[in-house]
């Protein structure tokens, strides 16, 4: 006989099967070994260095690209704003906006640092994860056959200077090409 499942019990593999999906997370080693995304080692800088983050408020994105020259001069920044469905797209947007601005600007010589592991894992391994999204992965392959090869990095968010400036925007709602003196107070002390 099946004995009754009290809903304690019910809580209790809940909780279990929540905490054990949280340690997968949390654990980004292996996530980054599973992935195929390297250790985070910083890459020698290359000419133009983009930072690239999203904050998500609600259905809305406000994606920071923020640039540096291979000195750690500021070269360039920018936010905006869209309609995004998930996180993951947000993130693909970003990525999108700077690649649009490599390619712009004619830039062979470019690293590019996110802090998204699941998109740079996606990119360096030239897949798709979310079918939803194909036209924005399709154009970040496309972008990447006009600039280099294995330049999308992953970097923790305390390392990524457009964590910072992605939050700013999206609570003061700023949307528009960014000056550097707004930019300097949160990337002083990354870079």
């Amino acid at each position: 006989m099946i004995s009754p499942r009290l809903p304690i019990d019910i809580v209790k593999v809940g909780i279990e099967f929540v905490v054990g999906d949280l340690a997968l997370v949390i654990n980004s080693e292996a996530l980054q070994e599973n992935s195929g995304v390297r250790s985070y080692i910083p890459p020698d800088p290359k000419d133009f260095n983009f930072y690239v983050d999203a904050a998500v408020r609600g259905n809305e994105a406000f994606i920071v690209v923020v640039v540096f020259d291979r000195d750690g001069g500021f070269v360039d920044a920018l936010s905006a704003k869209a309609a995004i469905a998930s996180v993951l797209e947000a993130e693909c947007l970003a990525l999108c906006h700077a690649f649009s601005l490599c390619v712009k600007w004619g830039c062979r010589e470019a690293n590019f640092f996110l802090d998204c592991l699941q998109l740079v894992a996606a990119i360096n391994k030239s897949v798709i994860p979310v079918w939803q999204l194909s036209s924005h992965f399709l154009h970040l392959f496309n972008c990447l056959s006009f600039v280099a090869h294995d330049c999308v990095f992953w970097l923790p968010h305390s390392a990524n200077s457009a964590h910072n400036v992605a939050a700013w925007a999206a609570s003061h709602n700023v949307f528009r090409p960014l000056l550097e003196r707004e930019v300097a107070p949160f990337v002083a002390t990354i870079n």
